[in-house]
C-alpha cells in the first residue's frame, strides 16, 4: 500500500516535491529493492531485541572493573562488549539467513514474483511449482535441494565462525 502508484504515501511525497509517480513494483530492480527494504523493516526489531538482550546479560562487574582501570567507553565497547556479543551475533546471523531462505510471504504479497519472474525466490518457485501447478514431485525435489544447500551453507558458516573464534582466543 505504501508503494501504490495511485494513492500511496511514497508517491504522494514524490508528487509534493515535484517528481512524477513511480511504479516501484513493476520495475525488476526497484521491486527487488522494495522487497529487501520490507524484509529489513520486518526483522530489524527482532534482531535488535536479540542483541539488546545479550547486551543486558553482560556482567556489570566486568564493565565496572574496566572503568576503574581507566578504559574509555569506546575501549569498553571494542574490547569487552563487542567480543561478548559475538556468540549472539552468530545466532542472529544464522537466524536471519534461515529466514531469508524462507522468504515467500513478502515477495508473494508485494509482487507475486513479478514483474515476470524478476523477484521470484527459490522458495516461492517451490510453492508455485508444488501447490499452484501441482507438480508435487518436482516441487519436493526443489525443497529438498534447498534444504541441503541451506544445511551445507550453515555448516560452513559455523565451521568458519568457530575457526575465527578459536583464532581470536589464542
Amino acid at each position: 500500500m505504501l508503494l501504490d502508484v495511485g494513492g500511496g504515501p511514497v508517491n504522494g511525497f514524490l508528487g509534493l516535491i515535484g517528481f512524477p509517480p513511480i511504479s516501484v513494483l513493476s520495475n525488476k530492480i526497484l521491486a527487488t529493492f522494495a522487497i529487501i527494504v520490507a524484509d529489513i523493516w520486518q526483522w530489524t526489531s527482532v534482531v535488535f531485541l536479540m542483541l539488546f538482550a545479550a547486551l543486558k546479560f553482560i556482567p556489570k562487574e566486568i564493565i565496572q572493573s574496566a572503568e576503574v582501570d581507566g578504559a574509555s567507553s569506546w575501549q569498553i565497547f571494542r574490547f569487552i562488549k563487542f567480543p561478548l556479543l559475538s556468540t549472539m551475533s552468530i545466532v542472529v546471523i544464522l537466524f536471519r539467513a534461515i529466514e531469508t531462505f524462507k522468504l515467500v510471504d513478502v515477495v508473494y504479497i508485494m509482487t507475486g514474483g513479478g514483474p515476470g519472474i524478476g523477484t521470484e525466490t527459490l522458495t516461492l518457485y517451490t510453492y508455485i511449482t508444488a501447490l499452484k501447478r501441482f507438480e508435487l514431485g518436482y516441487g519436493s525435489t526443489i525443497a529438498y535441494a534447498v534444504f541441503v544447500f541451506v544445511l551445507i551453507a550453515i555448516s560452513l558458516f559455523l565451521y568458519f565462525a568457530n575457526r575465527i573464534g578459536s583464532a581470536n582466543q589464542t
